[in-house]
């Protein structure tokens, strides 16, 4: 399966905070109700839902790119003491950014292109090479020490919170 998703990881859970997220990025939120994983990580439109994953005391976001703008607010998330990480992954254009807060600054980015060539961009906090899997080697790196699992270890079944906008 090839992947398209964005969103974003951190370490606290969201479903406590929905007002907090709303303003964050910027949206209404109207209603919520239970969907899966495997229907979350479905290609998300500019108008598309967005769905909360959580597992410990992390959570795991699933949004389209439209929400996750250079100049998002997503760094206010993070003013106390938690982490966040931005993630937008396209396998079909195989074009890779992660962006990373803390104290409510983005305080690094990482912009990965494997065609025509391999060329990373930014602070390549995560390392990644031409050979790299950026499921396994870039969003897994991220998820594992907060969920203590990496990203094909996850149970597509499993609950997602679907916030309806």
């Amino acid at each position: 399966m090839s992947y398209n998703i964005c969103g974003f990881i951190t370490n606290q859970k969201l479903s406590d905070k929905l007002e907090e997220l709303s303003e964050a990025l910027s949206v209404h939120i109207q209603s919520s109700e239970e969907s899966t994983l495997e229907e979350a990580l479905e290609d998300k439109d500019e108008y598309a839902d967005i769905d909360v994953y959580e597992e410990g005391e992390a959570s795991l976001v699933f949004c389209s790119n439209a929400l996750l703008e250079e100049d998002s607010k997503l760094g206010q998330l993070t003013s106390r003491g938690k982490q966040l990480t931005e993630f937008m992954l396209s396998e079909t254009s195989m074009v890779f950014a992660f962006r990373f807060y803390e104290q409510g600054e983005k305080v690094a980015e990482d912009f990965y292109v494997f065609e025509p060539g391999f060329t990373c961009y930014g602070a390549n906090k995560l390392q990644l090479t031409e050979a790299s899997d950026i499921l396994e080697e870039g969003l897994s790196a991220i998820l594992q020490p907060l969920m203590g699992k990496p990203f094909e270890d996850l149970d597509l079944s499993a609950s997602v919170l679907r916030l309806k906008l």
